[in-house]
């Protein structure tokens, strides 16, 4: 595996969500049981709107995400895992009793100029254990992008 400290200077922008999903999950209440603002938040059947049009089909189901931007402005996933795990840990019983009927998952953005041969995401034992204990499963977007595009 390359070193991942060798990889750092291709790195352009990290950013890592909480998302519970599922066809009945309330979002208002889920805001309530946990007394976090969401970043985004939807119910079953609303109309979904992208850059100010409404696009069909409408949500299939509803949810609730948090991100760790504009908070954390850092390159470091564990950074941005760690902001949340830091507000979520303290909420395991509460999300675990919202999350029998829905999914949880982090989702992870990663942009970086070198996308080759080990040169992705290292996600420190902590984090692993912080998702694990929240029963939350990760994905990945993972984009290479143009150097010209980020100066």
């Amino acid at each position: 595996m390359t070193d991942y400290h060798e990889c750092r200077e291709h790195i352009r922008k990290v950013s890592v969500g909480f998302v519970l999903r599922g066809p009945s999950l309330d979002a208002e209440a889920v805001t309530k049981r946990l007394c976090l603002n969401p970043t985004a938040a939807v119910r079953k059947g609303q109309q979904r709107i992208i850059a100010g049009r409404v696009l069909p089909p409408c949500h299939d189901a509803g949810y609730w995400r948090i991100e760790s931007t504009p908070a954390i402005d850092s390159i470091d996933i564990n950074d941005h895992f760690g902001f949340l795990l830091n507000l979520l840990s303290p909420l395991v019983h509460d999300i675990k009793g919202i999350i029998e009927a829905n999914e949880v998952y982090f989702d992870v953005l990663w942009e970086s100029t070198y996308l080759y041969a080990g040169a992705g995401p290292v996600i420190s034992n902590g984090s692993l254990r912080g998702m694990a204990e929240l029963g939350a499963d990760v994905c990945f977007d993972i984009y290479q992008v143009n150097e010209e595009s980020d100066v």
